[in-house]
């Protein structure tokens, strides 16, 4: 095998594979450099719970395969930041090494053999092309899967799945995320083939978040379900994902009938989010409780360290609010995964949950209260 790629372009399909194969073991982290073609060459990683595949443009000389490890392979490319094309070509009839250059550069990589390649997850499973259930566009999808991710669990607990869930039909797709804590979910305008829900692990999800990100302005990806795996489809990449043994929360139990647009109070996303941030970083506690009421126009937060309190007052618009007790932390992650510059503060009861409504039809933010003492 002998090819010349855009350095950038192969360094850009290399940094998604390096996290898809950090789960394997130290002699499987590769990434499958495939040239089977005369104008392209595919990237290939194979992780436990996810296979993915990256194709760039490519002046192929020879066609053929090698496997090198994915992130020594990154960090070499990284290094011949001065040139704008490499050459990768591999003495197959010789020590089966890769060797890389660029000008004046050349680098040498033991090839891995096919054999210690990890098995890729069967496309089958994925239900390719005959059981696609909805497409959206990229550059959405992607936007939604970052924003929900940190909300994720970082394990499962009794409360919480450390997964993404996608329901869709009816022309949308809901993406849901909770920690047992709190919980986001939005949406975003599909076309639904069929109604249903994809369960993916927070792995999986970070995994297709990133291969769709960087696609050509308005380009569509497709999910297609099957059984034990979903194959997500978009120009020029294919990621194949196993679904989520784990049953999500029943989410909709917790949420109580958000009240009428306009009746809760409404306050500027940014000024809260940074009043919240600042009552975090003072407390320097992630587990620390802030006191959050409103009264007359002013929402006030109160945070206490030891003799120390910080009081932060925003102006608001709406009713009062008693007091009650919110984890700044994860009210900064929860808001802060929201796109927009106006929200809804809904009070339903001192221990019910607290929505904070985006000032959009498709999103909705749920924080669960501490009890004050």
């Amino acid at each position: 095998m002998r090819i010349t790629v855009d350095r950038k372009q192969l360094a850009t399909a290399l940094t998604r594979a390096v996290p898809l194969v950090a789960d394997m073991p130290e002699g499987a982290r590769i990434a499958i450099l495939r040239a089977d073609g005369e104008d392209r060459v595919s990237v290939e990683a194979r992780g436990r719970m996810v296979s993915a595949m990256d194709t760039i443009p490519a002046r192929v000389d020879r066609g053929g395969e090698a496997g090198v490890n994915a992130a020594n392979t990154l960090k070499l490319l990284r290094a011949m930041v001065a040139y704008a094309f490499v050459t990768i070509e591999i003495e197959e009839d010789r020590t089966n090494r890769v060797r890389i250059s660029a000008g004046d550069t050349e680098a040498v990589l033991d090839a891995t053999a096919h054999e210690e390649w990890a098995a890729p997850i069967d496309a089958a499973e994925g239900g390719v092309g005959e059981d696609l259930a909805w497409t959206g566009a990229c550059a959405e999808v992607s936007g939604v899967l970052a924003r929900v991710l940190p909300v994720c669990a970082g394990e499962d607990n009794r409360y919480g799945v450390s997964a993404v869930l996608i329901e869709f039909g009816d022309g949308r797709a809901r993406f849901v995320a909770t920690d047992g804590h709190g919980l986001l979910y939005t949406s975003i305008a599909v076309d639904a083939i069929s109604a249903g829900s994809i369960l993916l692990l927070r792995a999986c999800a970070s995994a297709v978040a990133a291969y769709l990100q960087g696609r050509p302005e308005g380009a569509r990806v497709g999910f297609s379900q099957g059984k034990r795996a979903v194959t997500v489809t978009a120009p020029n990449c294919r990621v194949v994902a196993r679904i989520a043994e784990s049953v999500f929360p029943d989410y909709r139990q917790v949420i109580p009938p958000t009240p009428a647009r306009g009746s809760g109070v409404r306050l500027d996303r940014a000024k809260i989010l940074s009043a919240i941030t600042r009552c975090k970083q003072f407390a320097r506690d992630t587990h620390s409780t802030t006191r959050v009421e409103v009264d007359n126009g002013t929402m006030k937060l109160t945070v206490r360290r030891l003799d120390e309190v910080l009081r932060e007052e925003i102006a608001v618009e709406g009713p009062d609010v008693p007091l009650l007790g919110l984890n700044a932390a994860l009210g900064e992650k929860l808001i802060g995964a929201s796109r927009v510059s106006e929200m809804e503060m809904h009070f339903t009861g001192s221990l019910s949950p607290v929505l904070w409504v985006p000032d959009d039809s498709g999103s909705l933010v749920v924080i669960m209260p501490i009890r004050l003492e």
